[in-house]
């Protein structure tokens, strides 16, 4: 089974305390779940965001939220390297959390 949907319950959208997911970041979340609710699942997404606007937090929410098994991140080839290996560190430390 996924880390994703095994793990779902220590995830909250919207916590009520503490620390939680910027208002563009919601925004998304909540218009893929719209666009998954309403569309065939043949029927890609994406998601165009600022720089700093927090894409990689989004991802991860978004695999938590969608019952997803898999991801596939499209990266800009010239800072290819260096933003796979942020988005894999911060990946490994959600699995850490788990233990």
């Amino acid at each position: 089974m996924s880390f994703f949907i095994e793990n779902k319950e220590l995830f909250k959208l919207q916590p009520e305390e503490g620390n939680g997911l910027r208002k563009c970041q919601l925004g998304a979340i909540w218009a893929l779940k719209s666009h998954y609710t309403t569309s065939s699942n043949d029927i890609a997404s994406l998601i165009s965001m600022p720089t700093g606007s927090g894409k990689t937090a989004l991802m991860m929410a978004t695999c938590f939220e969608l019952n997803l098994q898999k991801i596939l991140n499209e990266l800009y080839k010239t800072n290819k390297i260096s933003i796979h290996d942020g988005i894999h560190g911060k990946l490994v430390k959600i699995k850490k959390l788990k233990k």
